[in-house]
């Protein structure tokens, strides 16, 4: 019996091709590899510019909400992607929310980019019918086509 184990073991080393590796796991976060892309494209620099109006069909409804977005900027702060951390649980204030902050544009400096490279912001933005303009975070609103805030 031991004889004819290691002729089995003298067969599978002789001339046998070993089987393929297993293919790479698909990553996790698929997301991952397009924000990278954005973060490092070519880009024009524009002036800042952030406006987002309240949805004209709810004013009377008297409702308001605050989306949470993941903004992904390339180096000249263009807003390129935005994806919900968290939903404002009303569809119309959340497509408002995230249909204006993709015409963005974002101060690199006052989004703290790195020199030539995007990268990644949370925005919480609020939005109530007695506002004329949404509740954004202060560093956001500092980063208008006037100029940064002074500190």
């Amino acid at each position: 019996m031991l004889s004819a184990l290691i002729g089995l073991a003298l067969l599978a080393g002789d001339g046998a091709v070993p089987p393929p590796p297993p293919p790479p796991e698909p990553p996790s976060r698929p997301w991952e590899a397009k924000w990278s892309a954005i973060e490092q494209e070519a880009c024009t620099p524009k002036p800042p510019q952030q406006h987002i109006a309240y949805p004209e069909h709810l004013i009377g409804a008297n409702v308001s909400g605050t989306a949470v977005l993941i903004l992904v900027l390339n180096p000249c702060g263009e807003v390129r992607d935005a994806i919900f951390e968290r939903s404002s649980r009303n569809r119309d204030i959340d497509r408002a929310a995230r249909d204006s902050a993709l015409t963005w544009v974002i101060d690199p400096n006052v989004a703290q980019l790195p020199p030539g490279r995007g990268g990644r912001v949370r925005v919480p933005v609020v939005l109530t019918p007695s506002a004329p303009e949404p509740e954004l975070p202060a560093w956001l609103r500092c980063a208008t086509s006037e100029g940064p805030c002074a500190n």
